[in-house]
């Protein structure tokens, strides 16, 4: 049956009742529990249209393709793929009658497999899990039962070139025995998300207040150094709406937004609504971030009115990065951006309300730059301890202490490719206008040395001497693979920058330290 409208009690922390909190949903569920009936199989299977074993899945692909699938007379193992509690969909967690499939990638970015087709008119229902073989209780990597306000089903998940993936494909849990049939399966790869989008692009539904109010949508980013804009696309709301576009940062990064500290503000107002369209929302000025951030735009809109897009496709690929939060209209009390514990809602993820989704709302700015390089041997405790109980802070990623109060850095820049001869070493957090030493080992070691640890085994380099600046920094200029006698790609070598900390001041009076270690794999 349809269900017009969905009306929800917010979750933990919210005193309002279920007659109090509403929400409504542009495109209404499509059905409602119904009694399992179980499959009884019987039929004969096409041969390469699925297999009706998980241990002899057909092979599709590789790549993007439209397959045929023919799940008539297909029975179900209660032990391979019933259980999932990614599949929970409509009361059950059983995919009925299904039949499998085995299908590579030939490119890295995001899976999009669908039924969604003018071929399918089956109530269908998906999943997928990694590698061959029948899948463990637990391994879901995506499932999914109906999209887009269809009966058919559409899942998302990350893939990587060369990689399969297992694929199962059946009916919605609640079917009736014997009324599986012939489809079409459709794949396509999509590429990589970039850094602070969380959609695909495409509205699957909406979300409003029943009886109207200030929603905000949010969601988290945890790869940006810094946001400078907005992009958000409206669905129904009215052109020129009230808008407050906010920057919240996660502080004390414990993933929950309720006590975020609010870092930009700025009033706009509703614009191309409806269009599918996303505005671009500029910050008043660029705000810098470390670790998670939320960003989100407080809308104020009438009953009756869906205020932003909901992608429920890519939601499996970051099924808890949205959020939700609202003042209702009824309160008359302004929505607290300052402090989102005080309205009427605090922010609650996506799925605990029942509508799992991510906003068509995203951050833009610079990327966190990606570490080259794996860092190891921390001077905070974690492994051998600092000569003279010198840790630094735990999960710095530094060396052991210097007189500065915290511990050395190095990090590497450009490219490991042992053919472009680019990669470059880079000192922080070291004792200004002293010189330092970057060290190259062929092993790998754990020993107290100086007012450090040595990570380094022989035979060992001495590649570059680094002089370093008014603020303790200093980057390598010359070749790393001439000086550091590197033989070819496959290489793993460990390198150290050694730098002087002089004047009688340093924590074990040693007069030099190290920063942590680096290990770099030359391809």
């Amino acid at each position: 049956m349809n269900i017009p409208s969905i009306a929800l009690a917010v979750l933990a922390g919210s005193a309002l009742t279920l007659a109090d909190a509403q929400f409504v949903q542009r495109v209404p569920a499509q059905k409602g529990v119904q009694t399992t009936v179980a499959s009884s199989g019987g039929g004969l299977l096409t041969p390469g249209q699925g297999s009706d074993s998980c241990a002899t899945p057909d092979p599709i692909g590789p790549g993007a393709g439209s397959f045929i699938f023919d799940n008539g007379g297909a029975t179900i193992d209660p032990a391979n793929g019933q259980l999932e509690a990614l599949c929970s969909a409509f009361g059950f967690t059983s995919v009925q009658e299904d039949v499998w499939f085995l299908w590579t990638a030939d490119a890295d970015g995001v899976a999009v497999f669908s039924t969604v087709n003018a071929s399918t008119t089956l109530d269908t229902k998906i999943a997928a899990y990694p590698n061959a073989g029948c899948p463990v209780i637990g391994t879901a990597i995506a499932c999914n039962d109906d999209a887009g306000g269809t009966l058919q089903s559409t899942m998302a998940f990350a893939c990587t070139n060369g990689d399969s993936y297992l694929i199962q494909v059946g009916l919605y849990g609640g079917s009736t025995a014997g009324s599986g049939g012939v489809g079409v399966l459709d794949a396509v790869i999509n590429p990589p998300l970039a850094c602070g989008t969380l959609d695909r692009g495409d509205s699957d539904n909406a979300l409003g207040l029943i009886n109207g109010g200030q929603l905000a949508a949010i969601h988290r980013v945890d790869c940006l150094a810094s946001v400078d804009s907005i992009d958000v696309s409206y669905d129904s709301v009215i052109d020129g709406s009230a808008v407050e576009v906010c920057v919240w940062d996660d502080v004390d990064q414990d993933g929950d937004p309720t006590n975020a500290v609010r870092v930009s503000t700025h009033a706009t107002v509703v614009a191309q609504s409806g269009t599918g369209l996303f505005v671009n929302e500029p910050l008043p000025s660029t705000v810098a971030i470390t670790g998670d951030c939320y960003v989100g735009v407080v809308v104020t809109h009438a009953a009756g009115e869906f205020v932003c897009s909901l992608d429920e496709v890519y939601n499996q690929l970051n099924p808890t990065a949205s959020y939700v939060a609202y003042q209702l209209a009824a309160t008359g009390t302004p929505f607290d951006s300052n402090d989102l514990s005080l309205n009427d809602a605090a922010p609650v993820q996506m799925g605990a309300i029942g509508f799992p989704s991510v906003w068509t709302l995203r951050a833009n700015g610079s990327a966190i730059p990606t570490q080259l390089g794996t860092p190891l041997c921390f001077g905070d405790g974690s492994g051998t301890p600092c000569p003279c109980g010198n840790e630094s802070a735990l999960g710095a990623g530094e060396g052991c202490k210097s007189s500065l109060g915290v511990g050395g850095i190095l990090t590497a820049n450009n490219t490991a490719l042992f053919a472009n001869d680019d990669i470059s070493f880079t000192v922080t957090q070291a004792r200004a206008n002293q010189p330092s030493m970057l060290v190259q080992g062929s092993t790998l070691i754990a020993a107290p040395f100086k007012d450090g640890v040595l990570c380094m085994g022989n035979p060992t380099e001495r590649v570059e001497v680094i002089f370093l600046d008014a603020n303790g920094e200093g980057t390598t200029t010359s070749s790393i693979i001439t000086n550091g006698n590197i033989p070819g790609p496959g290489t793993t070598r460990w390198y150290q920058a050694w730098f002087r900390d002089p004047g009688g001041v340093s924590p074990c009076g040693t007069g030099s330290n190290f920063t942590q270690g680096l290990e770099i794999t030359y391809i």
